[in-house]
């Protein structure tokens, strides 16, 4: 089954035009995603390994959980939905913290573009690990990383080898807010 996604504008507004996600990539329209981080009161971060299988980044660490946002969907909607069938865990609007919109253009290849605008949340894990279930056709792996090791694999840049390729400023964005998450 197809997935269509709202055609975005450059300021982030829905243009009344879907497609599919395909064409989206294809031609590099604005669309947008969710990212959601989960993160422990054990100061630990969510990770999952994407699929061998997956078009782009294959069988590299990547964000706990992200999606596109279908046509007619809210990013509230998508975000809870995408949490669901990649890590099996349910949870409500209130559970999530939005920390802000990403916007990025990467040219994959002459057939793949992603233009789109990330929604970003952190999100308090609250299940035992144990519970988690993932999606398999997605996810290879999940696995939680102290936050004090991730900000050491930024520090030595040995994310660069192993992580989705994202500027270095987002995820130190995403570990700052962490640490002040935890701080209260």
């Amino acid at each position: 089954m197809k997935e269509y996604v709202d055609i975005l504008d450059a300021h982030g507004e829905k243009t009344g035009t879907t497609c599919t996600r395909d064409q989206a990539h294809r031609y590099g329209y604005l669309h947008a995603t969710v990212h959601i981080w989960f993160y422990t009161r054990n100061h630990e971060i969510l990770f999952q390994k994407r699929s061998t299988k997956k078009e782009t980044f294959p069988g590299l660490w990547d964000i706990s959980v992200a999606g596109h946002v279908s046509a007619g969907e809210t990013i509230i909607e998508a975000a809870i939905k995408e949490i669901h069938e990649e890590i099996g865990v349910s949870v409500k609007a209130t559970d999530l913290y939005n920390i802000g919109i990403e916007e990025k253009l990467v040219k994959h290849s002459n057939e793949f573009i992603d233009a789109e605008f990330n929604h970003v949340f952190i999100c308090e894990l609250t299940v035992p690990f144990s519970q988690l279930s993932r999606q398999k056709e997605e996810v290879d792996e999940l696995k939680l990383t102290s936050i004090k090791e991730f900000e050491s694999i930024l520090n030595n840049n040995s994310y660069l080898t192993s992580f989705v390729p994202r500027q270095k400023s987002y995820y130190q964005n995403i570990l700052n807010l962490l640490y002040e998450t935890l701080d209260r």
